[in-house]
């Protein structure tokens, strides 16, 4: 059975660095962005996106665990208050 659990610094900023050099490759093999670009414009985005990282209100990023509590992914997501 997995588990998603609140994360931790460390994990997050583990997850961050990661997330950020896939997005920055993932843009480049893409066409998107200039290899020589990639990394800061992916860094920015990230920086737009979660601007106190973490703490950042509307969203949530946790890890997913398995069964020996050994981190195997990450659910991103945000929660979206709408005004009726």
């Amino acid at each position: 059975m997995i588990r998603l659990e609140p994360m931790d610094e460390a994990t997050f900023q583990a997850w961050r660095e990661r997330s950020i050099r896939e997005y920055a490759e993932e843009k480049v093999d893409a066409g998107a962005w200039p290899p020589t670009e990639a990394a800061d414009r992916a860094g920015a985005e990230f920086a737009a996106l979660l601007p106190e990282g973490r703490a950042t209100p509307g969203h949530e990023i946790r890890p997913i665990l398995d069964d020996a509590g050994k981190v195997i992914g990450a659910v991103p997501f945000g929660i979206a208050v709408e005004k009726l």
